[in-house]
């Protein structure tokens, strides 16, 4: 992780992951393949790290922000509807993923009903990440300055259990 550089790089990679198993999210609501490598990584991301990356960001990233912005920047109402959102999201991804170790235990299709959670949890992801790429990101890197995302990479990597690393700022 500490090799990506910024802290905000590697929220950036999560969220170019996240777009993927949203993708592969919309194919399982289709039909579903059953195909190993996306199965096994989006059950693997939604247990595990969509935790870490939010995290990331509750614990880091928002207060970081709420600290160094500007009044104009007008921060306050979208790190609160954020926030809101990645509550959701926890609840959303373990119903996905009970819906997805069904499909990883060789279940038969889904139900109209595991489709519609499926989708519901891939279009609400897509809108909170646009939200966060267009207009989180580009002002944190404006904003946040280098002891920030030094500490917030070292959270970051004590998340994940990872040791530190040299920081490189980007």
């Amino acid at each position: 992780m500490a090799r990506l550089g910024s802290p905000l790089d590697l929220i950036n990679e999560d969220h170019y992951r996240l777009r993927h198993i949203c993708a592969v999210l919309d194919r399982l609501s289709g039909k579903p393949s059953r195909e190993p490598v996306d199965l096994e990584q989006t059950r693997g991301f939604l247990r595990r790290e969509l935790s870490a990356h939010i995290a990331d960001e509750e614990e880091d990233l928002f207060p970081m922000l709420r600290k160094r912005c500007e009044p104009e920047d007008q921060v306050d109402k979208t790190l609160d509807r954020l926030s809101k959102d990645h509550a959701s999201h926890l609840e959303g991804a373990k119903s996905c993923l009970v819906i997805l170790d069904g499909l990883h235990a060789q279940r038969s299709d889904l139900t109209r009903d595991e489709r519609a959670v499926l989708r519901g949890f891939a279009d609400k992801k897509r809108r909170h990440l646009i939200l966060e790429n267009a207009i989180l990101l580009p002002l944190a890197r404006a904003r946040l300055m280098t002891t920030d995302l030094r500490q917030m990479l070292e959270h970051m990597l004590d998340r994940r259990g990872l040791p530190g690393g040299g920081y490189h700022a980007g």
